[in-house]
């Protein structure tokens, strides 16, 4: 039996709400030891390893969720097999990334850095693995535990470091020493709870993983590419420490992507089971997600914005003041971010997963001509780049996502939708007046705050939500069944 998906939604939701609270402290502790420049330097690394990890998995982990969410006792005979591939695609994916760091010309800090998060790659995938049978399953609670854990370990990495003033060399070091460990530790339990044969590999399964997974790889390496784009342009168009105003702010505003990505992972696997039993119940689900996708995205982007200048700057440190106005910015591209996480998951559901490859493609072109043009303008006109590769990324957030909102099935904007969402319209156009009125006397906290509480009663107020709206959605939340359906890579 599956678990119910407010049970899930809780795991998750803990799980992220922990990991959030871990990782924000940690990338707050980080950046005001280093500074701008040593956070850029971390910076690089991590983006270079997250896309060699990408690159490295082959778009594998949505696949093993979806084809374990199918059929999970067909699942059990290729998962090892795409386990050791992900080990060996690994391992090559870290040696590239070393001989390019050293290839660009980034000083010897820079290139340890790249070198050192290289070698968390075979870890990064071997638990990402996990993680995707886990969801598959529907059994989020074990992947929460382990994200939990994995930044808990991090956090202490990063304090006896920061504690013991070992430099940059000693936090990059203990931090990644926890992700290997935890790695380790992930795939013993995930052999308890879907016991395969770990030592065995199947050409032939390799062979057909390797090419059902390629429109999944397509879109995965497009992505992250496509996320890398402003770290790697501001590494060579301007300076470290430009990378720095970019990175901290943008580690933090990830982690802000909890409630969208809670979302778009629990239903995820409930999609693809539907699709695969009765396709008719995908409107009614698709629905709901949105709309609780939306309004839960703006209220977190009112929040995060009431954080901005006053607090983050506060606890980041004075060095990071021309971060200021890309906290801001960036908070905005949360709602089209979240909202296009969860119409990507639909597309892969339903077996369109070619279409998101193409999207992702255009997409990435698109976003190295925007990202260069606007870090270079911003860079002449207000000697802030960091500000224009964060314009830069809006912008083409609000352009992805609504190309994408053709994955939602059909019916799913409805007169009735489309009454909620000018209600929802209505309340955010409130809250932003408030914000902007509030802003030079209150300040941004308190004025943030402010129009928080004014979006929140506007929703209520209006009637966004009814009674009749929560209980359906609760029943479809705690429904749980069994998964009857067979399918195979």
């Amino acid at each position: 039996m599956r678990a119910s998906i407010a049970s899930n939604v809780l795991a998750v939701f803990s799980g992220q709400l922990g990991t959030w609270v871990i990782t924000a402290v940690t990338f707050l502790l980080i950046p005001r030891y280093l500074g701008p420049e040593g956070t850029g330097i971390m910076g690089i690394g991590w983006v270079v390893a997250g896309l060699a990890a990408t690159a490295a998995g082959l778009g594998m982990s949505s696949l093993i969720t979806r084809e374990v969410a199918r059929d999970a006792s067909e699942a059990r005979t290729w998962i090892a097999t795409a386990i050791w591939m992900k080990i060996a695609g690994g391992g090559i994916a870290a040696t590239i990334s070393i001989l390019l760091a050293i290839a660009v010309g980034y000083p010897t800090l820079t290139v340890l850095s790249v070198a050192f998060h290289a070698l968390l790659i075979p870890a990064i995938l071997v638990s990402s693995t996990g993680v995707a049978v886990f969801q598959g399953l529907e059994i989020m609670r074990h992947a929460a535990i382990f994200n939990v854990t994995l930044k808990l370990g991090i956090l202490v990495g990063a304090v006896v470091a920061i504690a013991g003033d070992m430099g940059i060399l000693g936090v990059i070091i203990l931090t990644n020493a926890v992700p290997m460990f935890v790695a380790v530790l992930q795939l013993f339990v995930l052999r308890k709870l879907f016991p395969f044969r770990l030592f065995s590999f199947s050409r032939a399964a390799a062979k057909r993983l390797s090419v059902v997974s390629i429109p999944f790889f397509i879109v995965t390496i497009s992505w992250a590419v496509y996320h890398a784009v402003d770290v790697f342009a501001l590494s060579l168009l301007a300076t470290e420490a430009d990378v720095g105003f970019y990175s901290a702010p943008a580690r933090v505003f990830g982690t802000l992507l909890f409630i969208p990505t809670t979302i778009a992972v629990v239903t995820f696997p409930r999609f693809a089971s539907i699709f695969h039993e009765n396709p008719g119940d995908l409107v009614t689900l698709a629905d709901q997600v949105l709309r609780i996708t939306v309004t839960a995205s703006i209220a977190v982007t009112l929040g995060a914005i009431a954080l901005s200048d006053d607090i983050l700057i506060g606890i980041l440190g004075s060095e990071f003041v021309e971060a200021g106005p890309v906290i801001v910015v960036m908070a905005l591209s949360l709602v089209p971010t979240g909202v296009g996480a969860v119409l990507a998951r639909m597309a892969f559901a339903t077996n369109r997963q070619k279409a998101v490859a193409a999207i992702g493609v255009v997409a990435l072109v698109a976003r190295v001509g925007v990202s260069i043009g606007l870090i270079l303008l911003f860079a002449s006109r207000f000697g802030n780049p960091a500000l224009g590769a964060v314009v830069g990324l809006i912008t083409m957030e609000i352009a992805t996502a609504a190309v994408m909102l053709r994955f939602a099935p059909r019916g799913t904007f409805s007169a009735d939708a489309l009454h909620f969402y000018l209600k929802v319209g209505a309340s955010l156009a409130a809250a932003a007046v408030i914000l902007v009125v509030g802003w030079a006397p209150l300040g941004s906290f308190i004025s943030g705050l402010l129009a928080v509480a004014a979006y929140c009663a506007g929703v209520l107020l209006l009637r966004a939500y009814r009674v009749s709206d929560v209980t359906t959605f609760g029943r479809a939340m705690f429904g749980s069944r069994f998964s009857r359906a067979g399918a195979s890579v």
